[in-house]
């Protein structure tokens, strides 16, 4: 009888071993993962900042580029775009970022 509980209880110890060995050789490979997960999250969203930044300024230069041309008019030439456009300036009223009234004109170019 004592040699029956005494092989069950070794038994149940060596299970119990071999389950804890099991469970913290997951709990370490779960660590590992989601650690690589983050280092790679921070240097994607590093990435994609330094990319958007990076078409932000392309969008500003094609703007600028766009531009060219209306900010090589000059006096006179302006006099003479400011009475053609004339019948299609219309009054604009908004909000600035402050949330304060803010008015002016506007027309169509294109």
């Amino acid at each position: 009888m004592a040699a029956i509980v005494l092989s069950a209880s070794i038994g149940a110890a060596f299970s119990g071993a071999i389950l804890y060995s099991y469970y913290e050789y997951r709990l370490q490979k779960t660590n590992d993962r989601v650690n690589t997960l983050i280092t790679t999250y921070q240097k994607e969203f590093q990435s994609a900042t330094g990319d958007l930044a990076n078409q932000a300024n392309q969008a500003k230069s094609q703007i600028q580029n766009a531009l060219g041309p209306l900010n090589e008019l000059t006096g006179a030439a302006l006099v003479s775009l400011d009475k053609k456009l004339a019948p299609s300036v219309f009054f604009v009223s908004t909000t600035d970022q402050n949330v304060q009234p803010s008015v002016g004109s506007a027309f169509a170019i294109a």
